[in-house]
């Protein structure tokens, strides 16, 4: 019928009007509350409509994530300090990261870094990063405790700005 076809778009696309009381309130607060909400909840409907496929893409995400860390890991600086270990964990928790070889530089602080390409998986992260945080933490490498982890892990995979700086907080923010 009519109805149900258009019930059908509306779930299969990013619906900005599909709002509840609460979430409208916190998305005149909260720049694009209302769409990470709806990512969210998007991620939930393919999880339960298609739980053969969404474990397939669950899976690949977990073998793309060891990979990059085992990658990741062996890249060390001359005084023994990891490279990945100063990636800021918003980044960390919510992309799958992976260094590119002979890309060494000098940040504004003069710390010798490495260069990466980070796979933007935004809210896809609540399924990688506590992998990521167990083969940190296996390694001795993981800073947060496990409350801390996941209070950082819902705000940085719920919240639609990233960044710790204002340009990275603005770039988050355009297409």
């Amino acid at each position: 019928t009519m109805k149900r076809g258009v019930l059908a778009y509306r779930r299969a696309t990013m619906d900005f009007s599909r709002l509840g009381n609460t979430t409208r309130f916190l998305n005149a607060g909260v720049l694009f509350f209302g769409p990470a909400m709806q990512a969210g909840f998007q991620v939930g409907r393919v999880l339960r409509d298609h739980p053969k496929a969404a474990a397939a893409v669950v899976g690949g995400l977990w073998a793309f994530t060891v990979a990059s860390y085992l990658h990741n890991r062996q890249f060390e600086r001359s005084d023994g300090t990891r490279y990945i270990d100063d990636i800021p964990d918003y980044i960390t928790d919510t992309s799958v990261v992976y260094f590119i070889p002979g890309t060494e530089y000098e940040d504004a602080n003069g710390k010798e870094m490495l260069g990466y390409a980070a796979w933007p998986i935004r809210q896809m992260g609540i399924f990688t990063a506590p992998l990521l945080y167990a083969m940190k933490s296996a390694d001795g490498k993981e800073e947060r405790d496990l409350d801390d982890f996941l209070l950082t892990l819902a705000g940085h995979t719920l919240s639609p700005v990233q960044g710790e700086q204002v340009g990275g907080v603005m770039t988050s923010m355009l297409p």
